[in-house]
């Protein structure tokens, strides 16, 4: 384990130790970080909206198309003045509400054939205009649909003027009935008899009816479009475009989530995020085989210092600490129990190296994590160099 036989007492679990140092206390949230996973989300992220946007447009493709006929209503013509602003303020809300009901349904049923019209109408900016939108499977259908609307309303717009002119009639006939019968009753005294107040009151009430009685409105086609014969759904590259946006944007969440605590490489991000996670030192440089410069001057001022050090991974020093002693440098593999052969109260300082681009980060951040469970400053190295040979006698291609 070491570079020479180690002489020093072992530590065991049933020994006596030191109390627990506490692990450190994370760094603030680290924005730069969290940006870094996020781009390198990103291509993960393309992949899978592109396959959405691609299954969407081959769904939307097998869709019948629909079109759309909207057609602008005016009730009454807007050159009559005889028809004031409030009257069809009044009247556009009803006629709207007549375009939606069961009877307007029915006609468009007989008209058109089509069981489930699909149709809205909707009020305007404008007193007394009517927007009608007509759907169906063709231009011609979506124009009948709204055609067969039309006239509903003008039907609707003829019942409503006769029973609102008998209902007056009657109500008239009701309130004069009366007055009519003092008339005869006077006449029947004396036939030169004034029965002029009596007449008064019959006009006054014929003059109430006029200015109660309720204006033939007729429903009038003002203008029609068909979105230039184009259908209005699917619209398949805008839907398939939108899929694939709002899929990006779910598929970055997960993904930088998963890129900030289950990165298995080791790179710039990983080494930055170990920092964040445990707040060690950490220093990325070009080391063939050996360990960084940084890294070097640490274990050379702890072994000066007369503390030990320990290193954990595949490290070829070349005899450079050898003017120190050598049974104070420590070295061992990553998941290697090292502290049976060395007590952690003795190390000043553990080194973790590992190579760029080695996908057994999650090894390297272990042997970090126990150096700090056991109150041993640590020191990260990410080291790139030329191809070497790893712990297992395997070789790694060069990372630089």
């Amino acid at each position: 384990m070491s570079e020479k036989t180690l002489t020093i007492d072992r530590w065991s679990p049933g020994a006596a130790s030191p109390a627990p140092v506490p692990s450190p206390v994370p760094t603030p949230l680290d924005l730069g970080l969290i940006a870094s996973a996020f781009l390198r989300s990103i291509p993960a992220a393309l992949v899978i909206a592109v396959v959405a946007g691609g299954i969407s447009a081959g769904v939307l493709s097998q869709t019948d198309p629909v079109y759309e006929v909207n057609t602008q209503v005016s009730l009454g013509s807007p050159a009559d003045t005889s028809l004031d602003p409030q009257t069809l303020e009044t009247l556009g809300p009803l006629y709207s509400s007549i375009a939606n009901d069961e009877a307007t349904k029915d006609i468009v049923r007989q008209r058109t054939g089509l069981d489930d019209p699909a149709l809205t109408t909707s009020t305007t900016s404008v007193p007394g205009m009517i927007e009608v939108s007509a759907r169906a499977g063709s231009v011609g259908e979506a124009r009948n649909v709204a055609a067969a609307v039309v006239e509903s309303m003008s039907r609707r717009s003829d019942y409503l003027y006769s029973e609102s002119t008998q209902s007056l009639a009657e109500d008239v006939e009701r309130r004069t009935a009366a007055i009519r019968e003092q008339i005869d009753n006077r006449r029947e005294e004396d036939e030169d008899a004034d029965v002029s107040d009596l007449e008064g009151q019959i006009d006054m009430i014929l003059q109430d009816t006029r200015d109660e009685r309720m204006q033939h409105v007729q429903p009038i086609v003002l203008s029609q479009s068909d979105n230039d014969g184009e259908p209005v759904w699917p619209r398949l590259w805008q839907t398939s475009l939108v899929v694939g946006l709002l899929v990006f944007l779910l598929a970055q969440i997960p993904l930088t989530v998963w890129k900030l605590r289950r990165h298995r490489r080791a790179d710039a991000l990983w080494l930055r995020l170990i920092g964040h996670r445990y707040g060690v030192d950490r220093e990325s440089a070009l080391a063939d085989g050996g360990l960084t410069p940084l890294a070097e001057a640490r274990v050379s001022t702890a072994l000066a210092e007369g503390g030990d050090v320990l290193i954990l991974g595949d490290v070829d020093t070349g005899g450079i600490f050898d003017a120190y002693d050598a049974e104070r440098l420590h070295r061992a593999g990553w998941l290697d129990p090292w502290w049976r052969e060395v007590s952690p109260p003795d190390l000043q300082l553990g080194v973790v190296v590992i190579d760029k681009g080695d996908r057994r980060a999650n090894l390297a951040d272990t042997a970090v994590e126990r150096l700090m469970e056991s109150g041993v400053p640590a020191f990260v190295v990410v080291r790139s160099g030329k191809r070497k040979a790893n712990g297992d006698g395997a070789e790694d291609r060069d990372r630089s």
